[in-house]
């Protein structure tokens, strides 16, 4: 299976090497696990949107693994998993050329309206990564909804199991997690949350 999944990196089937290494439950295989997939248009777009690259690749990982020509089943297109309308609207934002939907199985052009939406929702939330990823996920008019429930702040673990979708949960679990992980694959030591992220409120 580690063959495997080294033939399939080589070969940039990324989403078919994460599928072994689960499958075989090796665990410790944190190259193969998490790949740094399509690091040059990663990279460019994490300068144009000011995004740490290892966010921009934890959202890569839980949307599609990786997985270019990935559709969900309610639309969402390619790595960042974006919707058409949600990228049209981007691009326009953005001032990028975007003609069809079909572009967004491009990775690079995935990603640059991926990177820019989700650097677009950490303003919205003031820098916090717990806030964005929920927005990202469940969408930002779910998120300003929940944050209205709490009569007073609550930390972050805490406020991340009083949301009311599991998946979203989930999601955002995943996403701090695979943070820290990229950021140790690129050399750098990050913690879970930053002070910034500490206690939710509005």
């Amino acid at each position: 299976l580690i063959a495997v999944g080294e033939l399939a990196k080589e070969w940039q089937w990324y989403n078919s090497g994460i599928v072994a290494m689960i499958s075989g439950n090796l665990w410790d295989q944190l190259d193969l696990r998490f790949p740094l997939a399509y690091d040059n248009a990663i990279s460019k777009a994490a300068q144009a949107s000011k995004l740490d690259q290892a966010l921009i690749f934890a959202i890569a990982r839980q949307e599609s693994a990786f997985a270019s020509d990935a559709i969900s089943r309610v639309g969402a297109r390619g790595l960042m998993q974006l919707m058409p309308a949600t990228a049209k609207e981007q691009a326009k934002e953005s001032g990028v050329s975007h003609h069809t939907t079909k572009d967004l199985l491009t990775p690079e052009h995935n990603v640059k309206l991926g990177s820019a939406y989700l650097s677009r929702l950490l303003s919205d939330f003031r820098g916090n990564r717990v806030l964005a990823a929920a927005a990202y996920n469940a969408g930002k008019h779910r998120v300003k909804r929940w944050l209205k429930t709490p009569l007073k702040p609550l930390p972050a673990d805490v406020w991340i199991e009083t949301i009311p979708f599991k998946e979203t949960r989930h999601y955002v679990q995943n996403v701090l997690t695979y943070s820290v992980i990229y950021n140790y694959r690129m050399g750098a030591a990050s913690e879970l949350l930053d002070s910034n992220e500490t206690n939710i409120a509005l």
